[in-house]
């Protein structure tokens, strides 16, 4: 099953497996929940049960939705949902107010809800290896952010907004159909070289 003690499970499921096994989702001490699972299908609503859970970490390349009870864990701090096939995320305005660190690397994502402007905590965010050509409207409201990884996407030009992230001393873009005008602007505002 994988590695555990009473917080922390790392669970890399078997090739057969396509769903959470239930035990685990009764485990209500788990803080870190890391899963990797080529077959898994789906994540339960159940995981809402997991109230203490600060870090979620998902990789499985058959998830295509995520459910909103996931961005209502109330202590997350940290979710990765890394190497799945995420086309969208949930509607909903999320409860997880704390969310520090969000990755939703290598999925196919095309566009972002507008309630990811109200992660006000947010200090990371990985957007790399999707099929994102814009950011929502009011960006510039996600204060702390320090960090953003744009690499892979189909951004022919970077929000304004960005500029007025005055917390944010990391921004990657690499991988991008810049036309030769935009990468110059980008050099020029961000001191980003290509």
């Amino acid at each position: 099953m994988g590695q555990v003690n009473n917080t922390r499970l790392f669970l890399r499921l078997k090739k057969r497996d396509t769903e959470i096994p239930p035990l685990v989702l009764k485990n209500l001490e788990l803080t870190s929940l890391e899963i990797v699972g080529d077959n898994l299908q789906v994540i339960p609503q159940q995981i809402i049960h997991l109230q203490k859970l600060e870090t979620l970490s998902i990789s499985a390349k058959l998830i295509t939705q995520i459910p909103k009870e996931v961005f209502n864990l109330p202590m997350l701090k940290t979710l990765k949902l890394k190497n799945c096939s995420l086309k969208t995320l949930p509607d909903t305005t999320p409860t997880c107010i704390d969310l520090k660190n969000l990755h939703l690397t290598n999925n196919d994502l095309t566009i972002l809800p507008d309630w990811i402007v109200y992660l006000f905590e947010l200090e990371y965010l990985d957007l790399a290896g999707n099929k994102l050509s814009t950011l929502p409207e009011g960006f510039e409201k996600i204060k702390n952010l320090r960090r953003l990884i744009l690499d892979r996407n189909n951004f022919v030009k970077l929000p304004n907004s960005l500029e007025k992230l005055v917390t944010l001393n990391h921004l990657s873009v690499d991988n991008n159909p810049f036309s030769p005008e935009e990468k110059e602007r980008i050099a020029t505002v961000f001191s980003i070289w290509f």
